[in-house]
């Protein structure tokens, strides 16, 4: 759909050298092949961009979707980490005051109640 690879391969292979290839360039040819060269590449930078503008229209639904499951997911691991605190504090209170026949269950809960501020779920 949008490929430039004809018209970039010179530019991006592994032996291409772009300061000997200028050297050799601005040597061997004259002012009017200057100018020529530089109007061909400046329409290949055109189309790149053009390209490039394509592609992340193209793509930019899928990145939104990405953006809001990495969202979600921020919240489960929140709600995963007040759950987790709130266990270790449950851990805690119950190693404290261990129930027993004498303590009432109320005050126990209330206890408990207070230590589990901040959970969501």
């Amino acid at each position: 759909m949008y490929s430039l690879d004809n018209q970039i391969d010179p530019y991006t292979a592994e032996d291409f050298n772009a300061e000997a290839e200028a050297q050799h360039f601005f040597k061997s040819y004259g002012e009017a092949d200057i100018a020529k060269k530089l109007n061909e590449m400046t329409t290949i930078q055109q189309s790149i961009e053009v390209v490039l503008r394509q592609k992340v229209r193209a793509n930019y639904g899928m990145f939104l979707l990405a953006n809001d499951e990495i969202q979600q997911v921020d919240e489960e691991m929140l709600d995963l980490k007040h759950l987790v605190t709130n266990t270790q504090k449950l851990m805690d209170v119950s190693k404290l005051s261990p129930p027993s026949d004498e303590v009432p269950m109320q005050i126990l809960t209330f206890q408990l109640s207070t230590h589990f501020v901040g959970c969501t779920r």
